[in-house]
């Protein structure tokens, strides 16, 4: 009677560990994949301001913000430091600079991609995608990170960060763009991993009390 007993209570509680199981599996699930790109903004949010303080301004108010700007030596060094960027982080499809004329539109400056890439931007080249948000940022000179997004060269999570003169105006706005399919691929990658484990832990336990209630018969 007691061994009946005891078995009882052991497949009690393996129900209730089964439950725990998987209410713990899709608690993770639901937190993880959102803390995962916020990590992902946050960490490509700090490389933007790295970049942003090694920046020389100068160079940038060295620039008309037109064709004429391909050839001076400031766009030049610019445009080589940015390809250098790129090449120096692969996860990274674009890194640019914008600038925002009299009519508040955002325009480039210089990006990282080659002249005859079909992505490439010219300088002066507006960017018609810049939303409200972008502008009111641009403006206040204020850091921040976005995605995904959608825009006319595909979906992105991006990070700003302002380029300041000696008198904290701003001079510029550097942007990095890491393709999305990269980051969800990951997200993806970690959440399929998290129900397999937690399927796997809830299969045993299962068993387990399948098992056990076997043997009260």
């Amino acid at each position: 009677m007691k061994t009946t007993t005891k078995v009882s209570t052991n497949v009690g509680l393996g129900v209730i560990i089964l439950i725990l199981i998987a209410i713990s599996g899709v608690f993770l699930t639901k937190f993880v994949v959102p803390e995962m790109k916020v990590d992902e903004k946050q960490n490509l949010l700090m490389r933007a301001n790295t970049i942003s303080i090694l920046l020389k301004p100068e160079l940038i108010q060295s620039l008309d913000g037109n064709e004429s700007d391909l050839s001076k030596e400031s766009y030049r060094e610019l445009k080589k430091y940015m390809r250098a960027l790129r090449a120096a982080n692969d996860d990274i499809r674009f890194v640019y600079i914008m600038g925002l004329n009299e009519y508040d539109q955002q325009f480039f400056y210089v990006d990282s991609e080659d002249p005859a890439s079909f992505d490439y931007s010219a300088p002066g080249d507006l960017y018609p995608d810049a939303t409200q948000k972008d502008i009111i940022n641009h403006q206040l000179g204020i850091t921040y990170a976005d995605g995904p997004y959608t825009d006319g060269w595909g979906e992105w999570f991006s990070a700003y960060a302002p380029v300041l003169d000696g008198d904290n105006n701003v001079v510029g706005m550097l942007g990095l763009d890491i393709g999305a399919e990269r980051v969800l691929l990951r997200v993806s990658i970690v959440k399929k991993a998290i129900i397999m484990l937690f399927s796997l832990l809830f299969y045993i336990t299962l068993l387990l009390v399948l098992r056990t209630q076997s043997l009260i018969k």
